[in-house]
C-alpha cells in the first residue's frame, strides 16, 4: 500500500514543505538534536552524508486522545519534488517506522499530545545526499498524512564562497542586495561531466523569492562563478518585527494587552481562552532602522517552567496593521512559525470598519517574528516586502547556498555542497 502511494506521488510531481496538513496537528519542528547543536539554528537543518547530526522531529496533537501515526522517508530532486528513486537506492533500514515518544500536556488550557522521534536512528538512514521528505500518516492508513518534515542530506563534493554586496547591477546602495558565488568542485565532479548542476539560494528561509540558477556567469573543469549575475538579486527588507507571549499575566515584547475569554467550549478543537493583542503595526517606508532580530525564526518557551514542550500553553494572537484603503493585492504574515508560505491560512483580511488589514493565529507560547509580504497575482511578479515594510541595502539577511549535481551517470541529484552566510556587513 505505502509503494503505491508513493508511486502515485512520484507520477503527480507534487513538491514538498515542512508543514501540518490538518487542522488538529500544530507546532511542527524539524531541528537539531541538542546532542549535536549546530554552530548557527536554521528551521530546516542539514545532514553531512555519514555524520554524527540527529534531528529532533516533533509537533502537538491537540487532545489528549491516543494516535497512532507511522513516517516513512522520500528522497526528492534539488526543487523539493519527488524523483524516481527506489527506496532502496536512499534508504537503509525500514520502510516505516512507529512514533512511540508521546507526552500529554500539563496544566495548559489545551490540552495536547506533543510526539516527537530522533532521524536518523538504528532503523532508518538515509544513504546518499540530497533532499528528503518524512512523510507522517495516521493509524499506519498512507491516505491519511497528517504533516510532511523535509531536511537535506549534503556530501563534500564541493566549496562555496559567497558575499553580498548593497551596489548591485540595478542601483547603488538602493533597495537590494546582491550575491556573487564561487563554487569549487573536488575531484572526481567536474562541470564536463555534469548532466545538470543548479546553485538555489534561499533568503531567510524563504520559498517565494528562492532562486535557482543553472548558467554561471564563468565555467572551468572544476570552478563555476556567478559574478553580476541580476538572477542573484534580493530585496533587502527589512528586519523582523517580534512579540513575547512566554508569560499569560505579563505583557512581553510587541504585545498590547492579554485577556481570558471563559465562554469558549472546552470541546472545540482549539480550545484556549487565552488572546493576545499585539501592538498595532505601521507600514514602514521612512528609511531603514537597525533592529537585532534572528530572521524569523522562533522559540517556544512559558515562563517559570521546566519542560516548554509540554507545559506551554496556546494563545491566540491578533494582528493589526492599519491602512486607509485596501491595497491592490494580498498582505501575508510570514516567518518560520508561519511555514513562509503565502496561503489562505497566512493572508490578512481588510476590515473596512476599522481601516486595518487583521489576522489572527494559534500559536505555542514563546518568541516569534515574522515580516509582511503584499503580493498582487495580477502584476505577475513576486511577493514583495517594500510596499508594506520598505526595502532597504543594509538589512541583515541570512541566504543559505545550495550546490546540486547530477553526473552522467547519476540517477538522482546530488547535494556537494551547502553554504549559510549572513551579510553582517556589507561592503559596497
Amino acid at each position: 500500500m505505502l509503494n503505491i502511494l508513493l508511486c502515485c506521488i512520484a507520477a503527480f510531481g507534487e513538491v514538498y514543505q515542512t508543514r501540518a496538513l490538518v487542522n488538529d496537528i500544530a507546532t511542527l519542528r524539524v531541528q537539531y538534536h541538542p546532542d549535536y547543536v549546530s554552530a548557527t539554528y536554521y528551521s530546516r537543518p542539514i545532514l553531512r552524508l555519514g555524520g554524527e547530526e540527529v534531528l529532533d522531529v516533533s509537533f502537538d496533537q491537540l487532545s489528549h486522545e491516543v494516535h497512532y501515526y507511522t513516517y516513512t522517508l522520500r528522497h526528492l530532486d534539488y526543487d523539493w519534488s519527488t524523483d524516481d528513486l527506489s527506496n532502496q537506492e536512499y534508504l537503509r533500514g525500514s520502510l516505516t517506522m512507529e512514533i512511540t515518544d508521546n507526552e500529554i500536556s500539563v496544566n495548559t488550557q489545551q490540552p495536547y499530545t506533543h510526539y516527537r522521534f530522533t532521524f536518523p536512528n538504528e532503523d532508518m538512514q538515509p544513504t546518499i545526499s540530497g533532499n528528503y521528505v518524512l512523510i507522517i500518516y495516521e493509524d499506519n492508513d498512507p491516505d491519511k498524512v497528517v504533516a510532511t518534515a523535509c531536511f537535506s542530506v549534503v556530501e563534500r563534493g564541493a566549496t562555496i564562497k559567497a558575499n553580498v554586496r548593497g551596489n548591485t547591477d540595478i542601483e547603488y546602495s538602493g533597495r537590494y542586495q546582491q550575491l556573487d558565488v564561487e563554487v569549487g568542485l573536488n575531484t572526481p565532479y567536474s562541470t564536463m561531466d555534469a548532466r545538470f548542476s543548479a546553485l538555489v539560494v534561499e533568503q531567510n528561509n524563504r520559498k517565494d523569492n528562492m532562486v535557482v540558477s543553472t548558467k554561471p556567469t564563468y565555467i572551468e573543469p572544476q570552478r563555476m562563478r556567478w559574478q553580476n549575475n541580476r538572477g542573484l538579486i534580493f530585496e533587502g527588507g527589512n528586519e523582523y518585527r517580534h512579540f513575547d507571549i512566554s508569560s499569560e499575566y505579563f505583557m512581553g515584547q510587541g504585545v498590547d494587552h492579554i485577556s481570558f475569554d471563559h465562554s469558549v467550549p472546552a470541546e472545540a478543537l482549539r480550545c484556549s481562552g487565552y488572546h493576545a493583542y499585539l501592538f498595532e503595526n505601521e507600514l514602514r517606508s521612512n528609511g531603514y532602522i537597525y533592529n537585532e532580530d534572528a530572521n524569523g525564526r522562533y522559540v517556544i518557551n512559558r515562563e517559570k517552567r521546566n519542560d516548554d514542550d509540554v507545559e506551554a500553553d496556546y494563545m491566540w494572537v491578533h494582528w493589526i496593521l492599519p491602512a486607509e484603503c485596501w491595497l491592490d493585492g494580498g498582505v501575508y504574515v510570514v516567518g518560520d512559525a508561519f511555514e513562509n508560505m503565502l496561503s489562505p491560512q497566512t493572508r490578512m483580511q481588510y476590515d473596512d470598519k476599522h481601516g486595518a488589514y487583521i489576522y489572527s493565529a494559534y500559536l505555542k507560547q514563546g518568541g516569534y517574528e515574522w515580516l509582511y509580504l503584499f503580493y498582487n497575482t495580477r502584476a505577475g511578479a513576486g511577493a514583495s516586502a517594500e510596499r508594506v515594510e520598505g526595502s532597504y541595502w543594509q538589512t541583515r539577511n541570512a541566504y543559505r547556498l545550495m550546490y546540486y549535481y547530477r553526473g552522467l551517470s547519476d540517477r538522482y541529484t546530488r547535494l556537494l555542497c551547502v553554504e549559510n552566510i549572513e551579510n553582517a556587513l556589507i561592503v559596497n
